[in-house]
């Protein structure tokens, strides 16, 4: 009996420890995934305003399925980042901080205006009518008060 004690105890010992260095480890390699993310985003961002950019002063001709692949980028990076988040929370209902989460939480405010805007702008209504369905400016340092 005294082995199976002595490994019990080993075990009840090392499992606390190993259950935060797991979580630890997840936190890292979170903040590298949200890294990741980021430079997708911007990418997004980037491909978008360009785009927008050479329609605009006609240097490319209007494709809607374009517009619509844009879309589309922007509702992935928003779908995947809203797991993201979930996971973020969960580490910090446990009491851990995973590096660079606040930023994140303001570009998926931001993504997630964007992806609403943008599915805005494919119905013609009054201003009136769209006004009241605005969310507010998620980003007043970026686009102003």
């Amino acid at each position: 009996m005294k082995n199976a004690e002595r490994i019990l105890a080993a075990y009840t010992q090392a499992e606390p420890w190993k259950a935060d260095h797991d979580a630890a480890m997840q936190c890292f390699e979170m903040e590298e995934i949200l890294a990741v993310g980021d430079l997708a985003l911007r990418l997004i961002f980037h491909r978008d305003a360009a785009w927008q950019e050479h329609v605009a002063s006609g240097k490319i001709p209007y494709k809607k399925d374009e517009d619509v692949q844009i879309g589309d980028f922007y509702k992935s990076w928003v779908e995947v980042s809203e797991r993201m988040l979930s996971v973020i929370k969960a580490l910090a209902d446990v009491g851990f901080v995973v590096n660079g989460a606040d930023d994140f939480e303001l570009q998926l405010e931001e993504a997630r205006s964007l992806l609403d805007s943008r599915i805005l702008e494919t119905e013609m209504r009054p201003v009136e009518d769209i006004l009241p369905l605005v969310k507010g400016n998620p980003r007043p340092e970026r686009y102003g008060k």
